[in-house]
């Protein structure tokens, strides 16, 4: 039996998190001196090009250097049970919506129309502080004969947005830019430093603001887009691909191309002056070309001008059940020509998270399942770096250099600390001197390298009891 409680406490985090950036993530410094290892867990280690740790575990859901490759901005996620806390984090339009939602649910006796509200924790953190939890949980328990209490039903997530200075190695932080209810999806700090572009998931949509570096205050620049923004070379404008502003029928969280082809628009907006300062008045964003939208639409805007971005690629008249496949499109400099990144084989799955390198010879695509491929882009040629598995190994690979890609390799036989998993940097031009960087690390801190996931996903409810394990980590930070 369908549970209130996944319609309600659950509903906003868990859509949210399907559509984010894999938990396992690599990040090299620019300067390529230092690798920043976040798992699934949402714990940070730093450590030096040769793998050894610098420093303890911290918090962060999100973490990104910055160019300077000393100073990094995080988002560190807290568990809040206070509506006084959470209410002025609202406007007082959505909090005359929430609390209308609320009331309208507590006198309520019909289970449908619970299930049906989306009222997510901010509403049931209201009710229980009014009525206190014993009541709701009662109240819910009359309503649905099946209802069983859920850890973190009654916990709302904040998310708050931190510069920090990592030059010991230990994050401190600086300046907090950002505290939100909504969930942060992604950061892109700008060429030279001086700003930050956000996407944030809001209303079922996702609107990009802009902030000033090291604080200042959030410039919203576009209220509704897909995922990964990127900034052009010259840090004055954002490229992105935007999306029809969902509706009752199709929610920006159901856009799927196999079921909802939406055209969408590889487009760019300018923000900002020579100097990186933001623009008094942002005009409306430049239509440059329409595309057939996925869920999450990654852009690169390369060196020359150039842009990099995935699509699905459909033709029609089609079946309506026909397979989508997405590829990787380039659009020249100077915006008058689009092609298709051609490739000797098919790519790994996961093409929203695809890479370039730094001279954008190279593309790095992961897959759900572990594999790791490398296109060539002047020939197309495909090198499978790593082969998919069993399990759905999620890690973004990322690339020291123009010739060194870092990712997580299975081993054959887990090693004799545990590791069934490595993380490695291999040259691509020389792959016998790969390095594992995660011989000495361990498991307990980041747990990647034990890759257990195949037995969370055996849990029928294996997803939501990580999600609420994540409640009770963010209750404890405060």
């Amino acid at each position: 039996m369908k549970k209130i409680f996944a319609a309600l406490a659950a509903c906003a985090f868990l859509l949210t998190a399907c559509d984010a950036a894999p938990g396992n993530v690599i990040m090299w410094s620019p300067d390529g001196k230092r690798v920043a290892v976040a798992d699934s867990d949402e714990f940070v280690r730093i450590a030096d090009s040769k793998g050894a740790l610098l420093g303890p575990a911290f918090s962060a859901s999100l973490f990104r250097w910055a160019p300077d490759s000393t100073h990094a901005v995080i988002v560190s996620e807290t568990g809040v049970t206070k509506w006084s806390e959470l209410k002025s984090l609202l406007s007082k339009q959505e909090q005359l919506s929430l609390i209308r939602t609320a009331e309208s649910l507590w006198t309520s006796n019909s289970r449908s129309k619970w299930e049906g509200s989306g009222m997510a924790q901010t509403g049931m953190v209201y009710l229980a502080n009014k009525y206190g939890a014993k009541a709701v949980e009662a109240k819910l328990a009359r309503v649905d004969r099946g209802w069983k209490k859920v850890p973190g039903m009654f916990v709302a997530s904040v998310k708050d947005l931190y510069t920090v200075d990592c030059s010991n190695n230990i994050p401190t932080a600086k300046h907090k830019l950002m505290r939100s209810l909504n969930n942060i999806s992604d950061v892109r700090i700008s060429p030279s430093g001086k700003l930050l572009a956000i996407s944030i998931a809001a209303d079922h949509q996702q609107k990009m603001v802009v902030i000033s570096l090291p604080g200042g205050e959030a410039k919203t620049v576009v209220p509704s887009l897909a995922q990964f923004p990127d900034w052009s070379s010259d840090g004055k404008s954002l490229c992105f691909i935007s999306y029809p502003k969902s509706d009752s029928k199709i929610q920006v969280t159901e856009i799927d191309s196999d079921h909802h082809p939406v055209i969408g628009t590889l487009s760019r907006v300018d923000v900002a002056d020579e100097n990186g300062v933001v623009l008094v008045k942002v005009g409306p964003p430049k239509a440059l070309v329409e595309v057939i939208v996925s869920k999450s639409s990654r852009v690169r805007c390369l060196s020359d001008g150039s842009i990099l971005f995935n699509a699905a690629q459909r033709d029609f008249p089609s079946v309506k059940k026909t397979a989508v496949p997405e590829a990787i499109y380039k659009l020249s400099t100077d915006g008058k020509s689009l092609s298709r990144i051609q490739t000797s084989q098919d790519l790994p799955d996961d093409l929203q998270y695809f890479e370039p390198n730094q001279d954008a010879t190279k593309i790095a695509v992961p897959g759900t399942k572990g594999s790791v491929a490398v296109v060539d882009v002047a020939s197309g040629n495909v090198e499978m770096i790593e082969n998919a598995g069993d399990n759905s190994l999620k890690i973004a690979p990322s690339w020291r250099t123009s010739d060194e890609l870092c990712y997580a390799a299975r081993n054959k036989v887990a090693s004799s600390v545990g590791h069934n998993t490595e993380v490695v940097v291999r040259p691509l031009s020389a792959a016998d001197n790969a390095v594992v960087l995660s011989k000495d690390w361990p498991v307990n801190v980041l747990p990647l390298l034990k890759d257990e996931e195949k037995k969370a996903e055996a849990t029928k409810d294996g997803h939501h009891a990580n999600s609420f394990r994540k409640y009770k980590r963010m209750l404890q930070r405060k």
